[in-house]
């Protein structure tokens, strides 16, 4: 503490890589090319693989949000989100959850006042700042085994379409 540090390493702003700019947009472009390349072999299994992808991301984003006892329209916004907010690194189905889990219950001054009291979980669940917070963090988390576990099964179809 009592030492001089130089602190011009922490005035610079680090340069971004290319790659992780490739592989954030390239995930998203492939499931929709995959997708797009088996409705030329096959249609209907290129629309198994559409409800494929809106099944899970919808229904694990929304099971996020039903676990953080979210309101109902929130976990239905959760589910409407995460198909499409998948396909785009900008957004989150969470932020959306949340946003509508904000209007529906307004934090209070009191919620803000009484984060620094949150000793328990189900503190967490009673505050509504923090639970807000818990429907943004569990429908995201959420959406994001539904993309895995979406997009495994669109590669899945796309393999057995290709190779019968």
């Amino acid at each position: 503490i009592d030492k001089e540090h130089d602190l011009t390493a922490l005035t610079k702003i680090p340069s971004t890589s290319n790659y992780l700019k490739v592989l954030v947009w390239g995930i998203p472009l492939a499931i929709i090319a995959i997708i797009a390349s088996t409705f030329t072999y096959s249609p209907p299994t290129g629309f198994e693989q559409i409800v494929q992808w809106f099944l899970w991301n919808g229904s694990l984003s929304a099971l996020g949000a039903l676990i953080a006892l979210a309101h109902p329209l929130s976990i239905l916004t959760a589910f409407a989100a995460a198909p499409f907010s998948s396909l785009n690194p900008l957004l989150a189905a969470g932020w959306f959850a949340g946003i509508v889990e904000a209007l529906i219950r307004r934090p209070r001054v009191e919620d803000f006042e009484q984060l620094g009291n949150i000793t328990t979980l189900k503190d967490f669940f009673h505050n509504r700042v923090t639970k807000i917070l818990l429907v943004v963090a569990l429908a995201n988390l959420g959406s994001m085994a539904g993309t895995f576990i979406g997009g495994a099964k669109v590669i899945q179809l796309f393999i057995n379409t290709i190779n019968p």
